[in-house]
């Protein structure tokens, strides 16, 4: 019973095969028994399609949270060139505005020469826009995690794996299968703004991974569980658009 945006809010589409639209002819979204399937597929003379959900949409309308809080994603993946699965937050959606974004996990596929060869999955914090009392920008935090030294030490696309962001006043805490992975201080932006979330399976795109599905049928698979958000509080938030100047 949840209502959810097929697209990056304002501010960039960003997956080589466009992430497409429920009603359009090329849905990438299916429910198969309790899970939410994403499908990427590349029809004869179309430029391919994939899917994202966000929990905001083009108006700056939705869901949102505010710390101290924690996100939850439970999913699993095909590994293969160009496959790039992602669970991430954003606390705003226009262009040349000021703002956190957390990549809970994004996983890159694909094994062989000239891909990835990734040991597990990239956390990546970004500051967009925000610079130190010296005018440099602020550091991002970022750490590869090496899952298969961690837990079952099974990789994100043998089985389901949990990834999991606590936003506190003080820190800021990920997770993977419950063990923490990274922790660093929470930035101001992160303290104050409300944020959201989206999860999707790019191919290719702003990544910079070659794509190569041929050997599947030009067709790979994303498995969401869940997703599920724990807060202090409940808010009532939207972003308004920008005004036009």
């Amino acid at each position: 019973n949840a209502r959810y945006c097929a697209h990056k809010p304002r501010y960039g589409d960003f997956s080589g095969w466009p992430f497409s639209d429920v009603d359009g002819p090329d849905n990438p979204f299916e429910q198969v028994d309790t899970y939410l399937k994403i499908k990427a597929r590349k029809r004869a003379g179309t430029k391919g399609s994939s899917g994202l959900i966000s929990s905001v949409n083009m108006d700056g309308e939705g869901f949102f949270t505010k710390a101290p809080c924690y996100l939850e994603c439970r999913f699993t993946a095909q590994s293969a060139p160009g496959t790039w699965p992602a669970f991430w937050t954003l606390t705003s959606i226009d262009r040349g505005i000021n703002g956190d974004e957390l990549d809970i996990v994004e996983a890159y596929g694909g094994v062989g020469k000239g891909n990835p060869n990734h040991p597990g999955y990239s956390i990546t914090s970004h500051f967009w826009g925000q610079k130190e009392p010296d005018g440099t920008y602020k550091k991002r935090f970022n750490k590869r995690v090496p899952i298969m030294e961690l837990g079952g030490k099974s990789y994100w696309s043998t089985t389901f794996h949990t990834y999991g962001l606590y936003v506190g006043r003080d820190e800021t805490i990920y997770y993977f299968d419950g063990i923490e992975v990274l922790r660093h201080t929470t930035n101001d932006i992160s303290k104050e703004k409300p944020l959201f979330f989206l999860i999707n399976y790019a191919i290719g795109g702003i990544s910079g991974w070659p794509i190569d599905l041929e050997r599947f049928g030009n067709a790979s698979d994303m498995y969401v569980d869940y997703v599920r958000v724990f807060a202090e509080n409940d808010i009532q938030y939207s972003i308004p658009l920008p005004e036009k100047k």
